[in-house]
């Protein structure tokens, strides 16, 4: 794949492979804060409803 790039073509592509994976593990350690923060909220309800 990176035979017919020049240095400088390759440094782009591996730059934007990296930044598509950053953005990925970005989201996805938001969205997995959003669920714990949602399973803490749903613990307190039901341990609300539980035990008054």
């Amino acid at each position: 794949m990176f035979e017919a790039m020049d240095e400088s073509s390759i440094e782009i592509t591996l730059n934007s492979l990296l930044s598509t994976r950053l953005g990925a593990v970005t989201h996805l350690t938001t969205e997995a804060k959003q669920m714990t923060l949602d399973l803490a909220n749903l613990d307190g309800q039901i341990r609300n409803s539980w035990c008054p």
